[in-house]
């Protein structure tokens, strides 16, 4: 006598499919990854203007940071070079604010700015940023704008 009782593999595979399935409806609704994409846009903006600073460091030319409003992005380039280093368009929800006091952002060859830049760019959410670099090391921080 056999009586052992279990579940076949196909009433498995049934239960982990519709388990699936409400894991995948709740994803999206909780905005979790949305944020996340944009806190590392943010990020990465911070990186690639550190990386235009380190560059005119290392190569002792001009780089330039050119904010593109209209099309809500930025190019990172060298002053001497045609061409550029990257191109980058805001995809994940960061919007460049239209009055930015600044359209290009000039690293030295010792990787200062003359004057103090501020950007300020919103998320979807309509939370407020400003990306500062200081003038005299071209320090770059990421601070919440207080309404």
């Amino acid at each position: 006598m056999n009586n052992k009782r279990g579940y076949t593999l196909v009433e498995l595979v049934v239960i982990i499919a519709i388990l699936a399935i409400i894991v995948i409806m709740t994803i999206p609704n909780t905005g979790y990854f949305k944020s996340m994409m944009e806190s590392s846009e943010l990020k990465e903006f911070k990186r690639d203007i550190m990386f235009a600073r380190n560059k005119a460091i290392v190569e002792s030319k001009i780089y330039i940071l050119k904010l593109m409003n209209d099309d809500n992005g930025y190019i990172v380039k060298s002053s001497s070079k045609s061409g550029f280093e990257k191109i980058k368009y805001f995809e994940n929800g960061i919007v460049l604010n239209k009055n930015n006091n600044c359209d290009d952002i000039h690293f030295n060859s010792n990787g200062t700015v003359s004057n103090a830049k501020t950007i300020s760019l919103h998320d979807r959410k309509g939370k407020e940023y400003r990306l500062v670099i200081t003038p005299i090391r071209g320090l770059v921080d990421i601070k919440e704008s207080d309404k």
